[in-house]
């Protein structure tokens, strides 16, 4: 859409939408909805979310409890942990089709997006998170300086833009951005009202009185790419609210009541967690046991003549039996609440992780056998399937947002540029090596195929050695290297007919043992092969000789006999 300044009236230009601000009400929900998530997620503003609660709460406590209650942020922290398996799932792979001259200029490009980031990396910095607690903003590319790169732009940001049109928009009118901020830095226009607004044909900065908008020329470019150069950071679109919703939107609701139970938690083990000393003594220190002050009741005590607030450090004092009452069987001691309350508050706690972890990921993760507590995010799944199901989908989008920047880059600089296919690995490996390792013995006890056990080994390696690139490369080669890999030496005797293919497995270890420290890093899998056969012959031909050599001896005792 290409917006004029002014058009007649009912028809839509940059003055009517300045004038009239007609997506208002669409912009403030997503803001507000964005506002909630951010909370949640980051903890940011927490107080103004921690509302009163009715008929239980005084104003004086809610104050208390805006000030000390912990955010949902370590809860959101756990519940997200599995989405880092997108970043290094074994597998993927990205074909650029471009000139194969400008191949080299073009990875260096994305190698450096902006500020020193790798593509991937900006996408893990600035877009997962936001898509999250900010689905409605945008992934935005700036153009400037004959270059181009991919922004993060929030919703708050935005002062009018309409449904988008898949995840794209026909105008975007920022009132924050990094142009309205340096053409304020001049005191004498710090106070004058200015908009960024962007559609297919410009890119404009607008100063607006209120009636009339004022086109600032200088910082008004025409739009390079023929079209708002955004997308939306969320890609799951609701038909009633007609925007992109969070991944999380389904546990929003158990985050609310996590978060408020928290607070209520925090603020019982604060007034009830410290144990209070007590002992037989004295009256209301301000009335003096009276329980009038200038002839009114006494407020400290509330007329009662006692003493009846206390701080942890201070002693409560108790009156001394009447005559009748039975003997005290101790004269001091200390008040310790009872622990069911704490407990069980501590227990529903926990059973909100698990529910949001359930709804989020469709399973639950093994307790350990010594805790109430949820494993950690790192721990068992009971359940794999649906976890997959799920980081599939967060691949997807992070798929397609790669694929829209490769787009976006390439066009603006390559002529000969005609696209891009980027797959992600969707090897997750979200189990741990252990139990991996137990699916493969439990596979090889069964019989199961060598392709399936390969597969099964291969995820046991790129679990265990994930952080340690060289040796699982070693570990590749040797399983290659080894001709009957799955099959155990004590197996080999009556499994392999062949006396030559039983060598080979026979003297594999000690062909390794011989090998220089090195062999296995910087030699190739064909050279070290032909290593391999050359060792292996020699073995093959003194076994020879010596079984020649026992068949001629028992040959000549057989004619003896």
């Amino acid at each position: 859409m290409v917006l004029p300044l002014t058009a007649p009236e009912g028809q839509l230009s940059i003055t009517s939408i300045l004038k009239d601000n007609p997506n208002k009400q669409y912009v403030k929900d997503i803001q507000e909805y964005s506002s909630k998530l951010c909370m949640h997620i980051t903890g940011l503003n927490l107080d103004k979310y921690l509302a009163k609660i009715d008929y239980f709460e005084k104003p004086e406590l809610l104050a208390l409890r805006q000030k000390y209650s912990p955010s949902n942020e370590d809860f959101f922290g756990r519940i997200h942990r599995p989405i880092d398996k997108i970043w290094n799932a074994s597998g993927g792979s990205a074909n650029y089709y471009i000139a194969e001259d400008s191949k080299p200029k073009l990875l260096e490009k994305l190698s450096n997006v902006r500020n020193g980031y790798k593509l991937r990396q900006w996408l893990q910095t600035f877009w997962l998170m936001p898509s999250h607690y900010d689905p409605m903003g945008m992934v935005f590319m700036e153009v400037g300086n004959k270059e181009t790169y991919p922004t993060y732009k929030s919703c708050h940001d935005v002062f009018d833009y309409p449904q988008p049109k898949g995840r794209i928009f026909d105008y975007i009118v920022f009132k924050v951005d990094n142009k309205i901020s340096a053409e304020k830095e001049d005191e004498s226009k710090a106070n004058d009202i200015y908009y960024r607004v962007v559609d297919d044909a410009y890119d404009y900065l607008i100063k607006w009185d209120g009636k009339k908008a004022y086109i600032i020329k200088k910082e008004t470019f025409k739009n390079y790419f023929g079209f708002v150069p955004a997308i939306t950071n969320g890609d799951i679109f609701d038909p009633i609210t007609k925007q992109y919703i969070s991944p999380d939107d389904e546990i929003i609701g158990i985050a609310d009541q996590h978060l408020r139970d928290r607070s209520v938690l925090t603020m019982f083990k604060l007034h009830h967690g410290f144990p209070l000393k007590w002992l037989y003594g004295s009256d209301c220190p301000t009335c003096n046991g009276t329980k009038k002050v200038a002839g009114k009741n006494c407020q400290s005590c509330s007329g009662t003549g006692k003493k009846s607030k206390y701080d942890v450090s201070e002693t409560i004092i108790v009156p001394y039996p009447k005559a009748g009452d039975p003997l005290p069987t101790s004269y001091a001691g200390f008040y310790t609440p009872p622990v069911e309350t704490w407990n069980k508050m501590d227990e529903s706690i926990a059973e909100q992780y698990k529910d949001a972890h359930y709804t989020k990921w469709g399973t639950n993760q093994l307790e350990d056998s010594d805790s109430s507590q949820p494993a950690t995010a790192t721990g068992r799944f009971i359940d794999v399937q649906p976890v997959n199901d799920a980081l599939n989908k967060y691949s997807d989008s992070a798929e397609y947002v790669e694929s829209w920047i490769v787009d976006m880059i390439g066009k603006f600089y390559f002529k000969s540029y005609k696209g891009n296919e980027i797959n992600y690995g969707r090897r997750f490996l979200i189990e741990p090596p252990d139990v991996i390792w137990k699916k493969y013995q439990d596979a090889r006890t069964a019989g199961a195929p060598t392709s399936s056990l390969t597969f099964l080994y291969m995820q046991w390696l790129q679990a265990e050695f994930r952080s340690d690139s060289v040796e699982l490369g070693k570990q590749i080669k040797l399983m290659k290297l080894d001709t009957f890999f799955h099959i155990s030496l004590t197996q080999a005797g009556t499994i392999i007919k062949n006396p030559d293919d039983y060598i080979r497995k026979l003297y594999f270890e000690e062909w390794i043992n011989q090998l220089k420290p090195n062999d296995l890093i910087t030699k190739t899998l064909d050279v070290l092969r032909k290593m391999r056969d050359d060792f292996m012959n020699k073995k093959i031909a003194e076994n020879n000789k010596i079984m020649d050599e026992q068949a001629k001896k028992q040959a000549q005792l057989n004619i003896a006999a």
